[in-house]
């Protein structure tokens, strides 16, 4: 892979939804790729100063500066100039106003030993539309816990998500046009999951989604997909491609849209994960979390 495409999917595997398919000018594709030269020649301060010289060319809060500013963050934090990159940082979620960006921005406090402002920041997450409450359970929130705002935040973000209800029935049509309803799953371990093959990090999920079905689709998993795209030739290509066969509800095939608001999905990728006897278990998980989630219900 080009090191200017590498440099592109990385930055887009961290914009929600509002920027993920706005595109980076080519003049700023370029000066990434030759900062990410100057970077891989060992000499990152060279590619830090053509970082700012760049950033005054580029003062408006567009995807360009984000995304100038995405890779300076990443810069400063791997010399661990952590003050300076706790300043970034708190400039990229104020252009990019997502969940990820302000809980991106409380680790970075975290990283100074501000625990007010990393709280400060999580409130910010949460009051976004943050969905997945296992970002409570890492290692880097140790310092918080016992702290009685940071524990009702996770109890807030697992109550707005519905963890431990039930969840809401919905029905739809799927693209081939069949009808498919939360009622139709009863006594099955089912995965609710909010994709779209235009999103990277969604892509970069799908197989490991694949690898579980696979495995536990014979042991009572089933699979239910939301795809935030229209019926394409793009999409069908896609499942055909992958041997994706569990049903896919679209925007203009089902109601898309009109889901994604009954499940508060701001941001994808997003997944429910239900048990056998019809309650949420889990949010959000991906990787080994989701294999070894669906392990334990399909046991039950």
């Amino acid at each position: 892979m080009q090191k200017g495409l590498f440099i592109i999917l990385t930055i887009l595997l961290v914009v929600p939804i509002c920027m993920a398919q706005e595109q980076i000018s080519p003049e700023v594709g370029n000066i990434l790729k030759q900062a990410h030269e100057y970077s891989d020649q060992g000499n990152v301060e060279k590619a830090l100063t053509f970082l700012d010289e760049s950033l005054l060319k580029y003062k408006e809060k567009t995807f360009d500066r984000y995304s100038l500013l995405n890779y300076k963050y990443d810069l400063l934090s791997k010399v661990s100039r952590y003050q300076e990159a706790v300043e970034v940082c708190v400039e990229k979620a104020n252009i990019v106003t997502s969940p990820r960006q302000a809980f991106i921005t409380a680790q970075a406090f975290l990283k100074i030993n501000d625990k007010q402002k990393a709280i400060e920041w999580l409130e910010t997450s949460v009051s976004r539309g943050l969905q997945s409450y296992t970002i409570f359970d890492d290692d880097i929130y140790k310092p918080l816990r016992g702290n009685s705002r940071f524990e009702e935040l996770a109890e807030i973000v697992k109550k707005k998500n519905g963890l431990g209800l039930p969840p809401k029935p919905f029905v739809s049509k799927t693209i081939s046009g069949k009808e498919v309803a939360l009622e139709m799953y009863k006594g099955k371990v089912l995965l609710l999951d909010f994709w779209a093959t235009w999103c990277p990090p969604c892509r970069a999920e799908m197989p490991n989604v694949i690898k579980c079905y696979s495995e536990f689709k014979d042991k009572g998993l089933e699979i239910i997909g939301f795809a935030n795209e229209n019926y394409s030739e793009t999409l069908t290509d896609y499942l055909k491609t992958n041997k994706i066969n569990w049903p896919i509800v679209s925007i203009d095939k089902g109601n898309y849209k009109e889901l994604a608001i009954v499940y508060s999905v701001t941001n994808i990728p997003a997944s429910f994960l239900i048990d056998k006897k019809g309650i949420v278990r889990h949010i959000n998980l991906t990787g080994d979390k989701l294999w070894n989630a669906i392990a334990e219900l399909v046991k039950e």
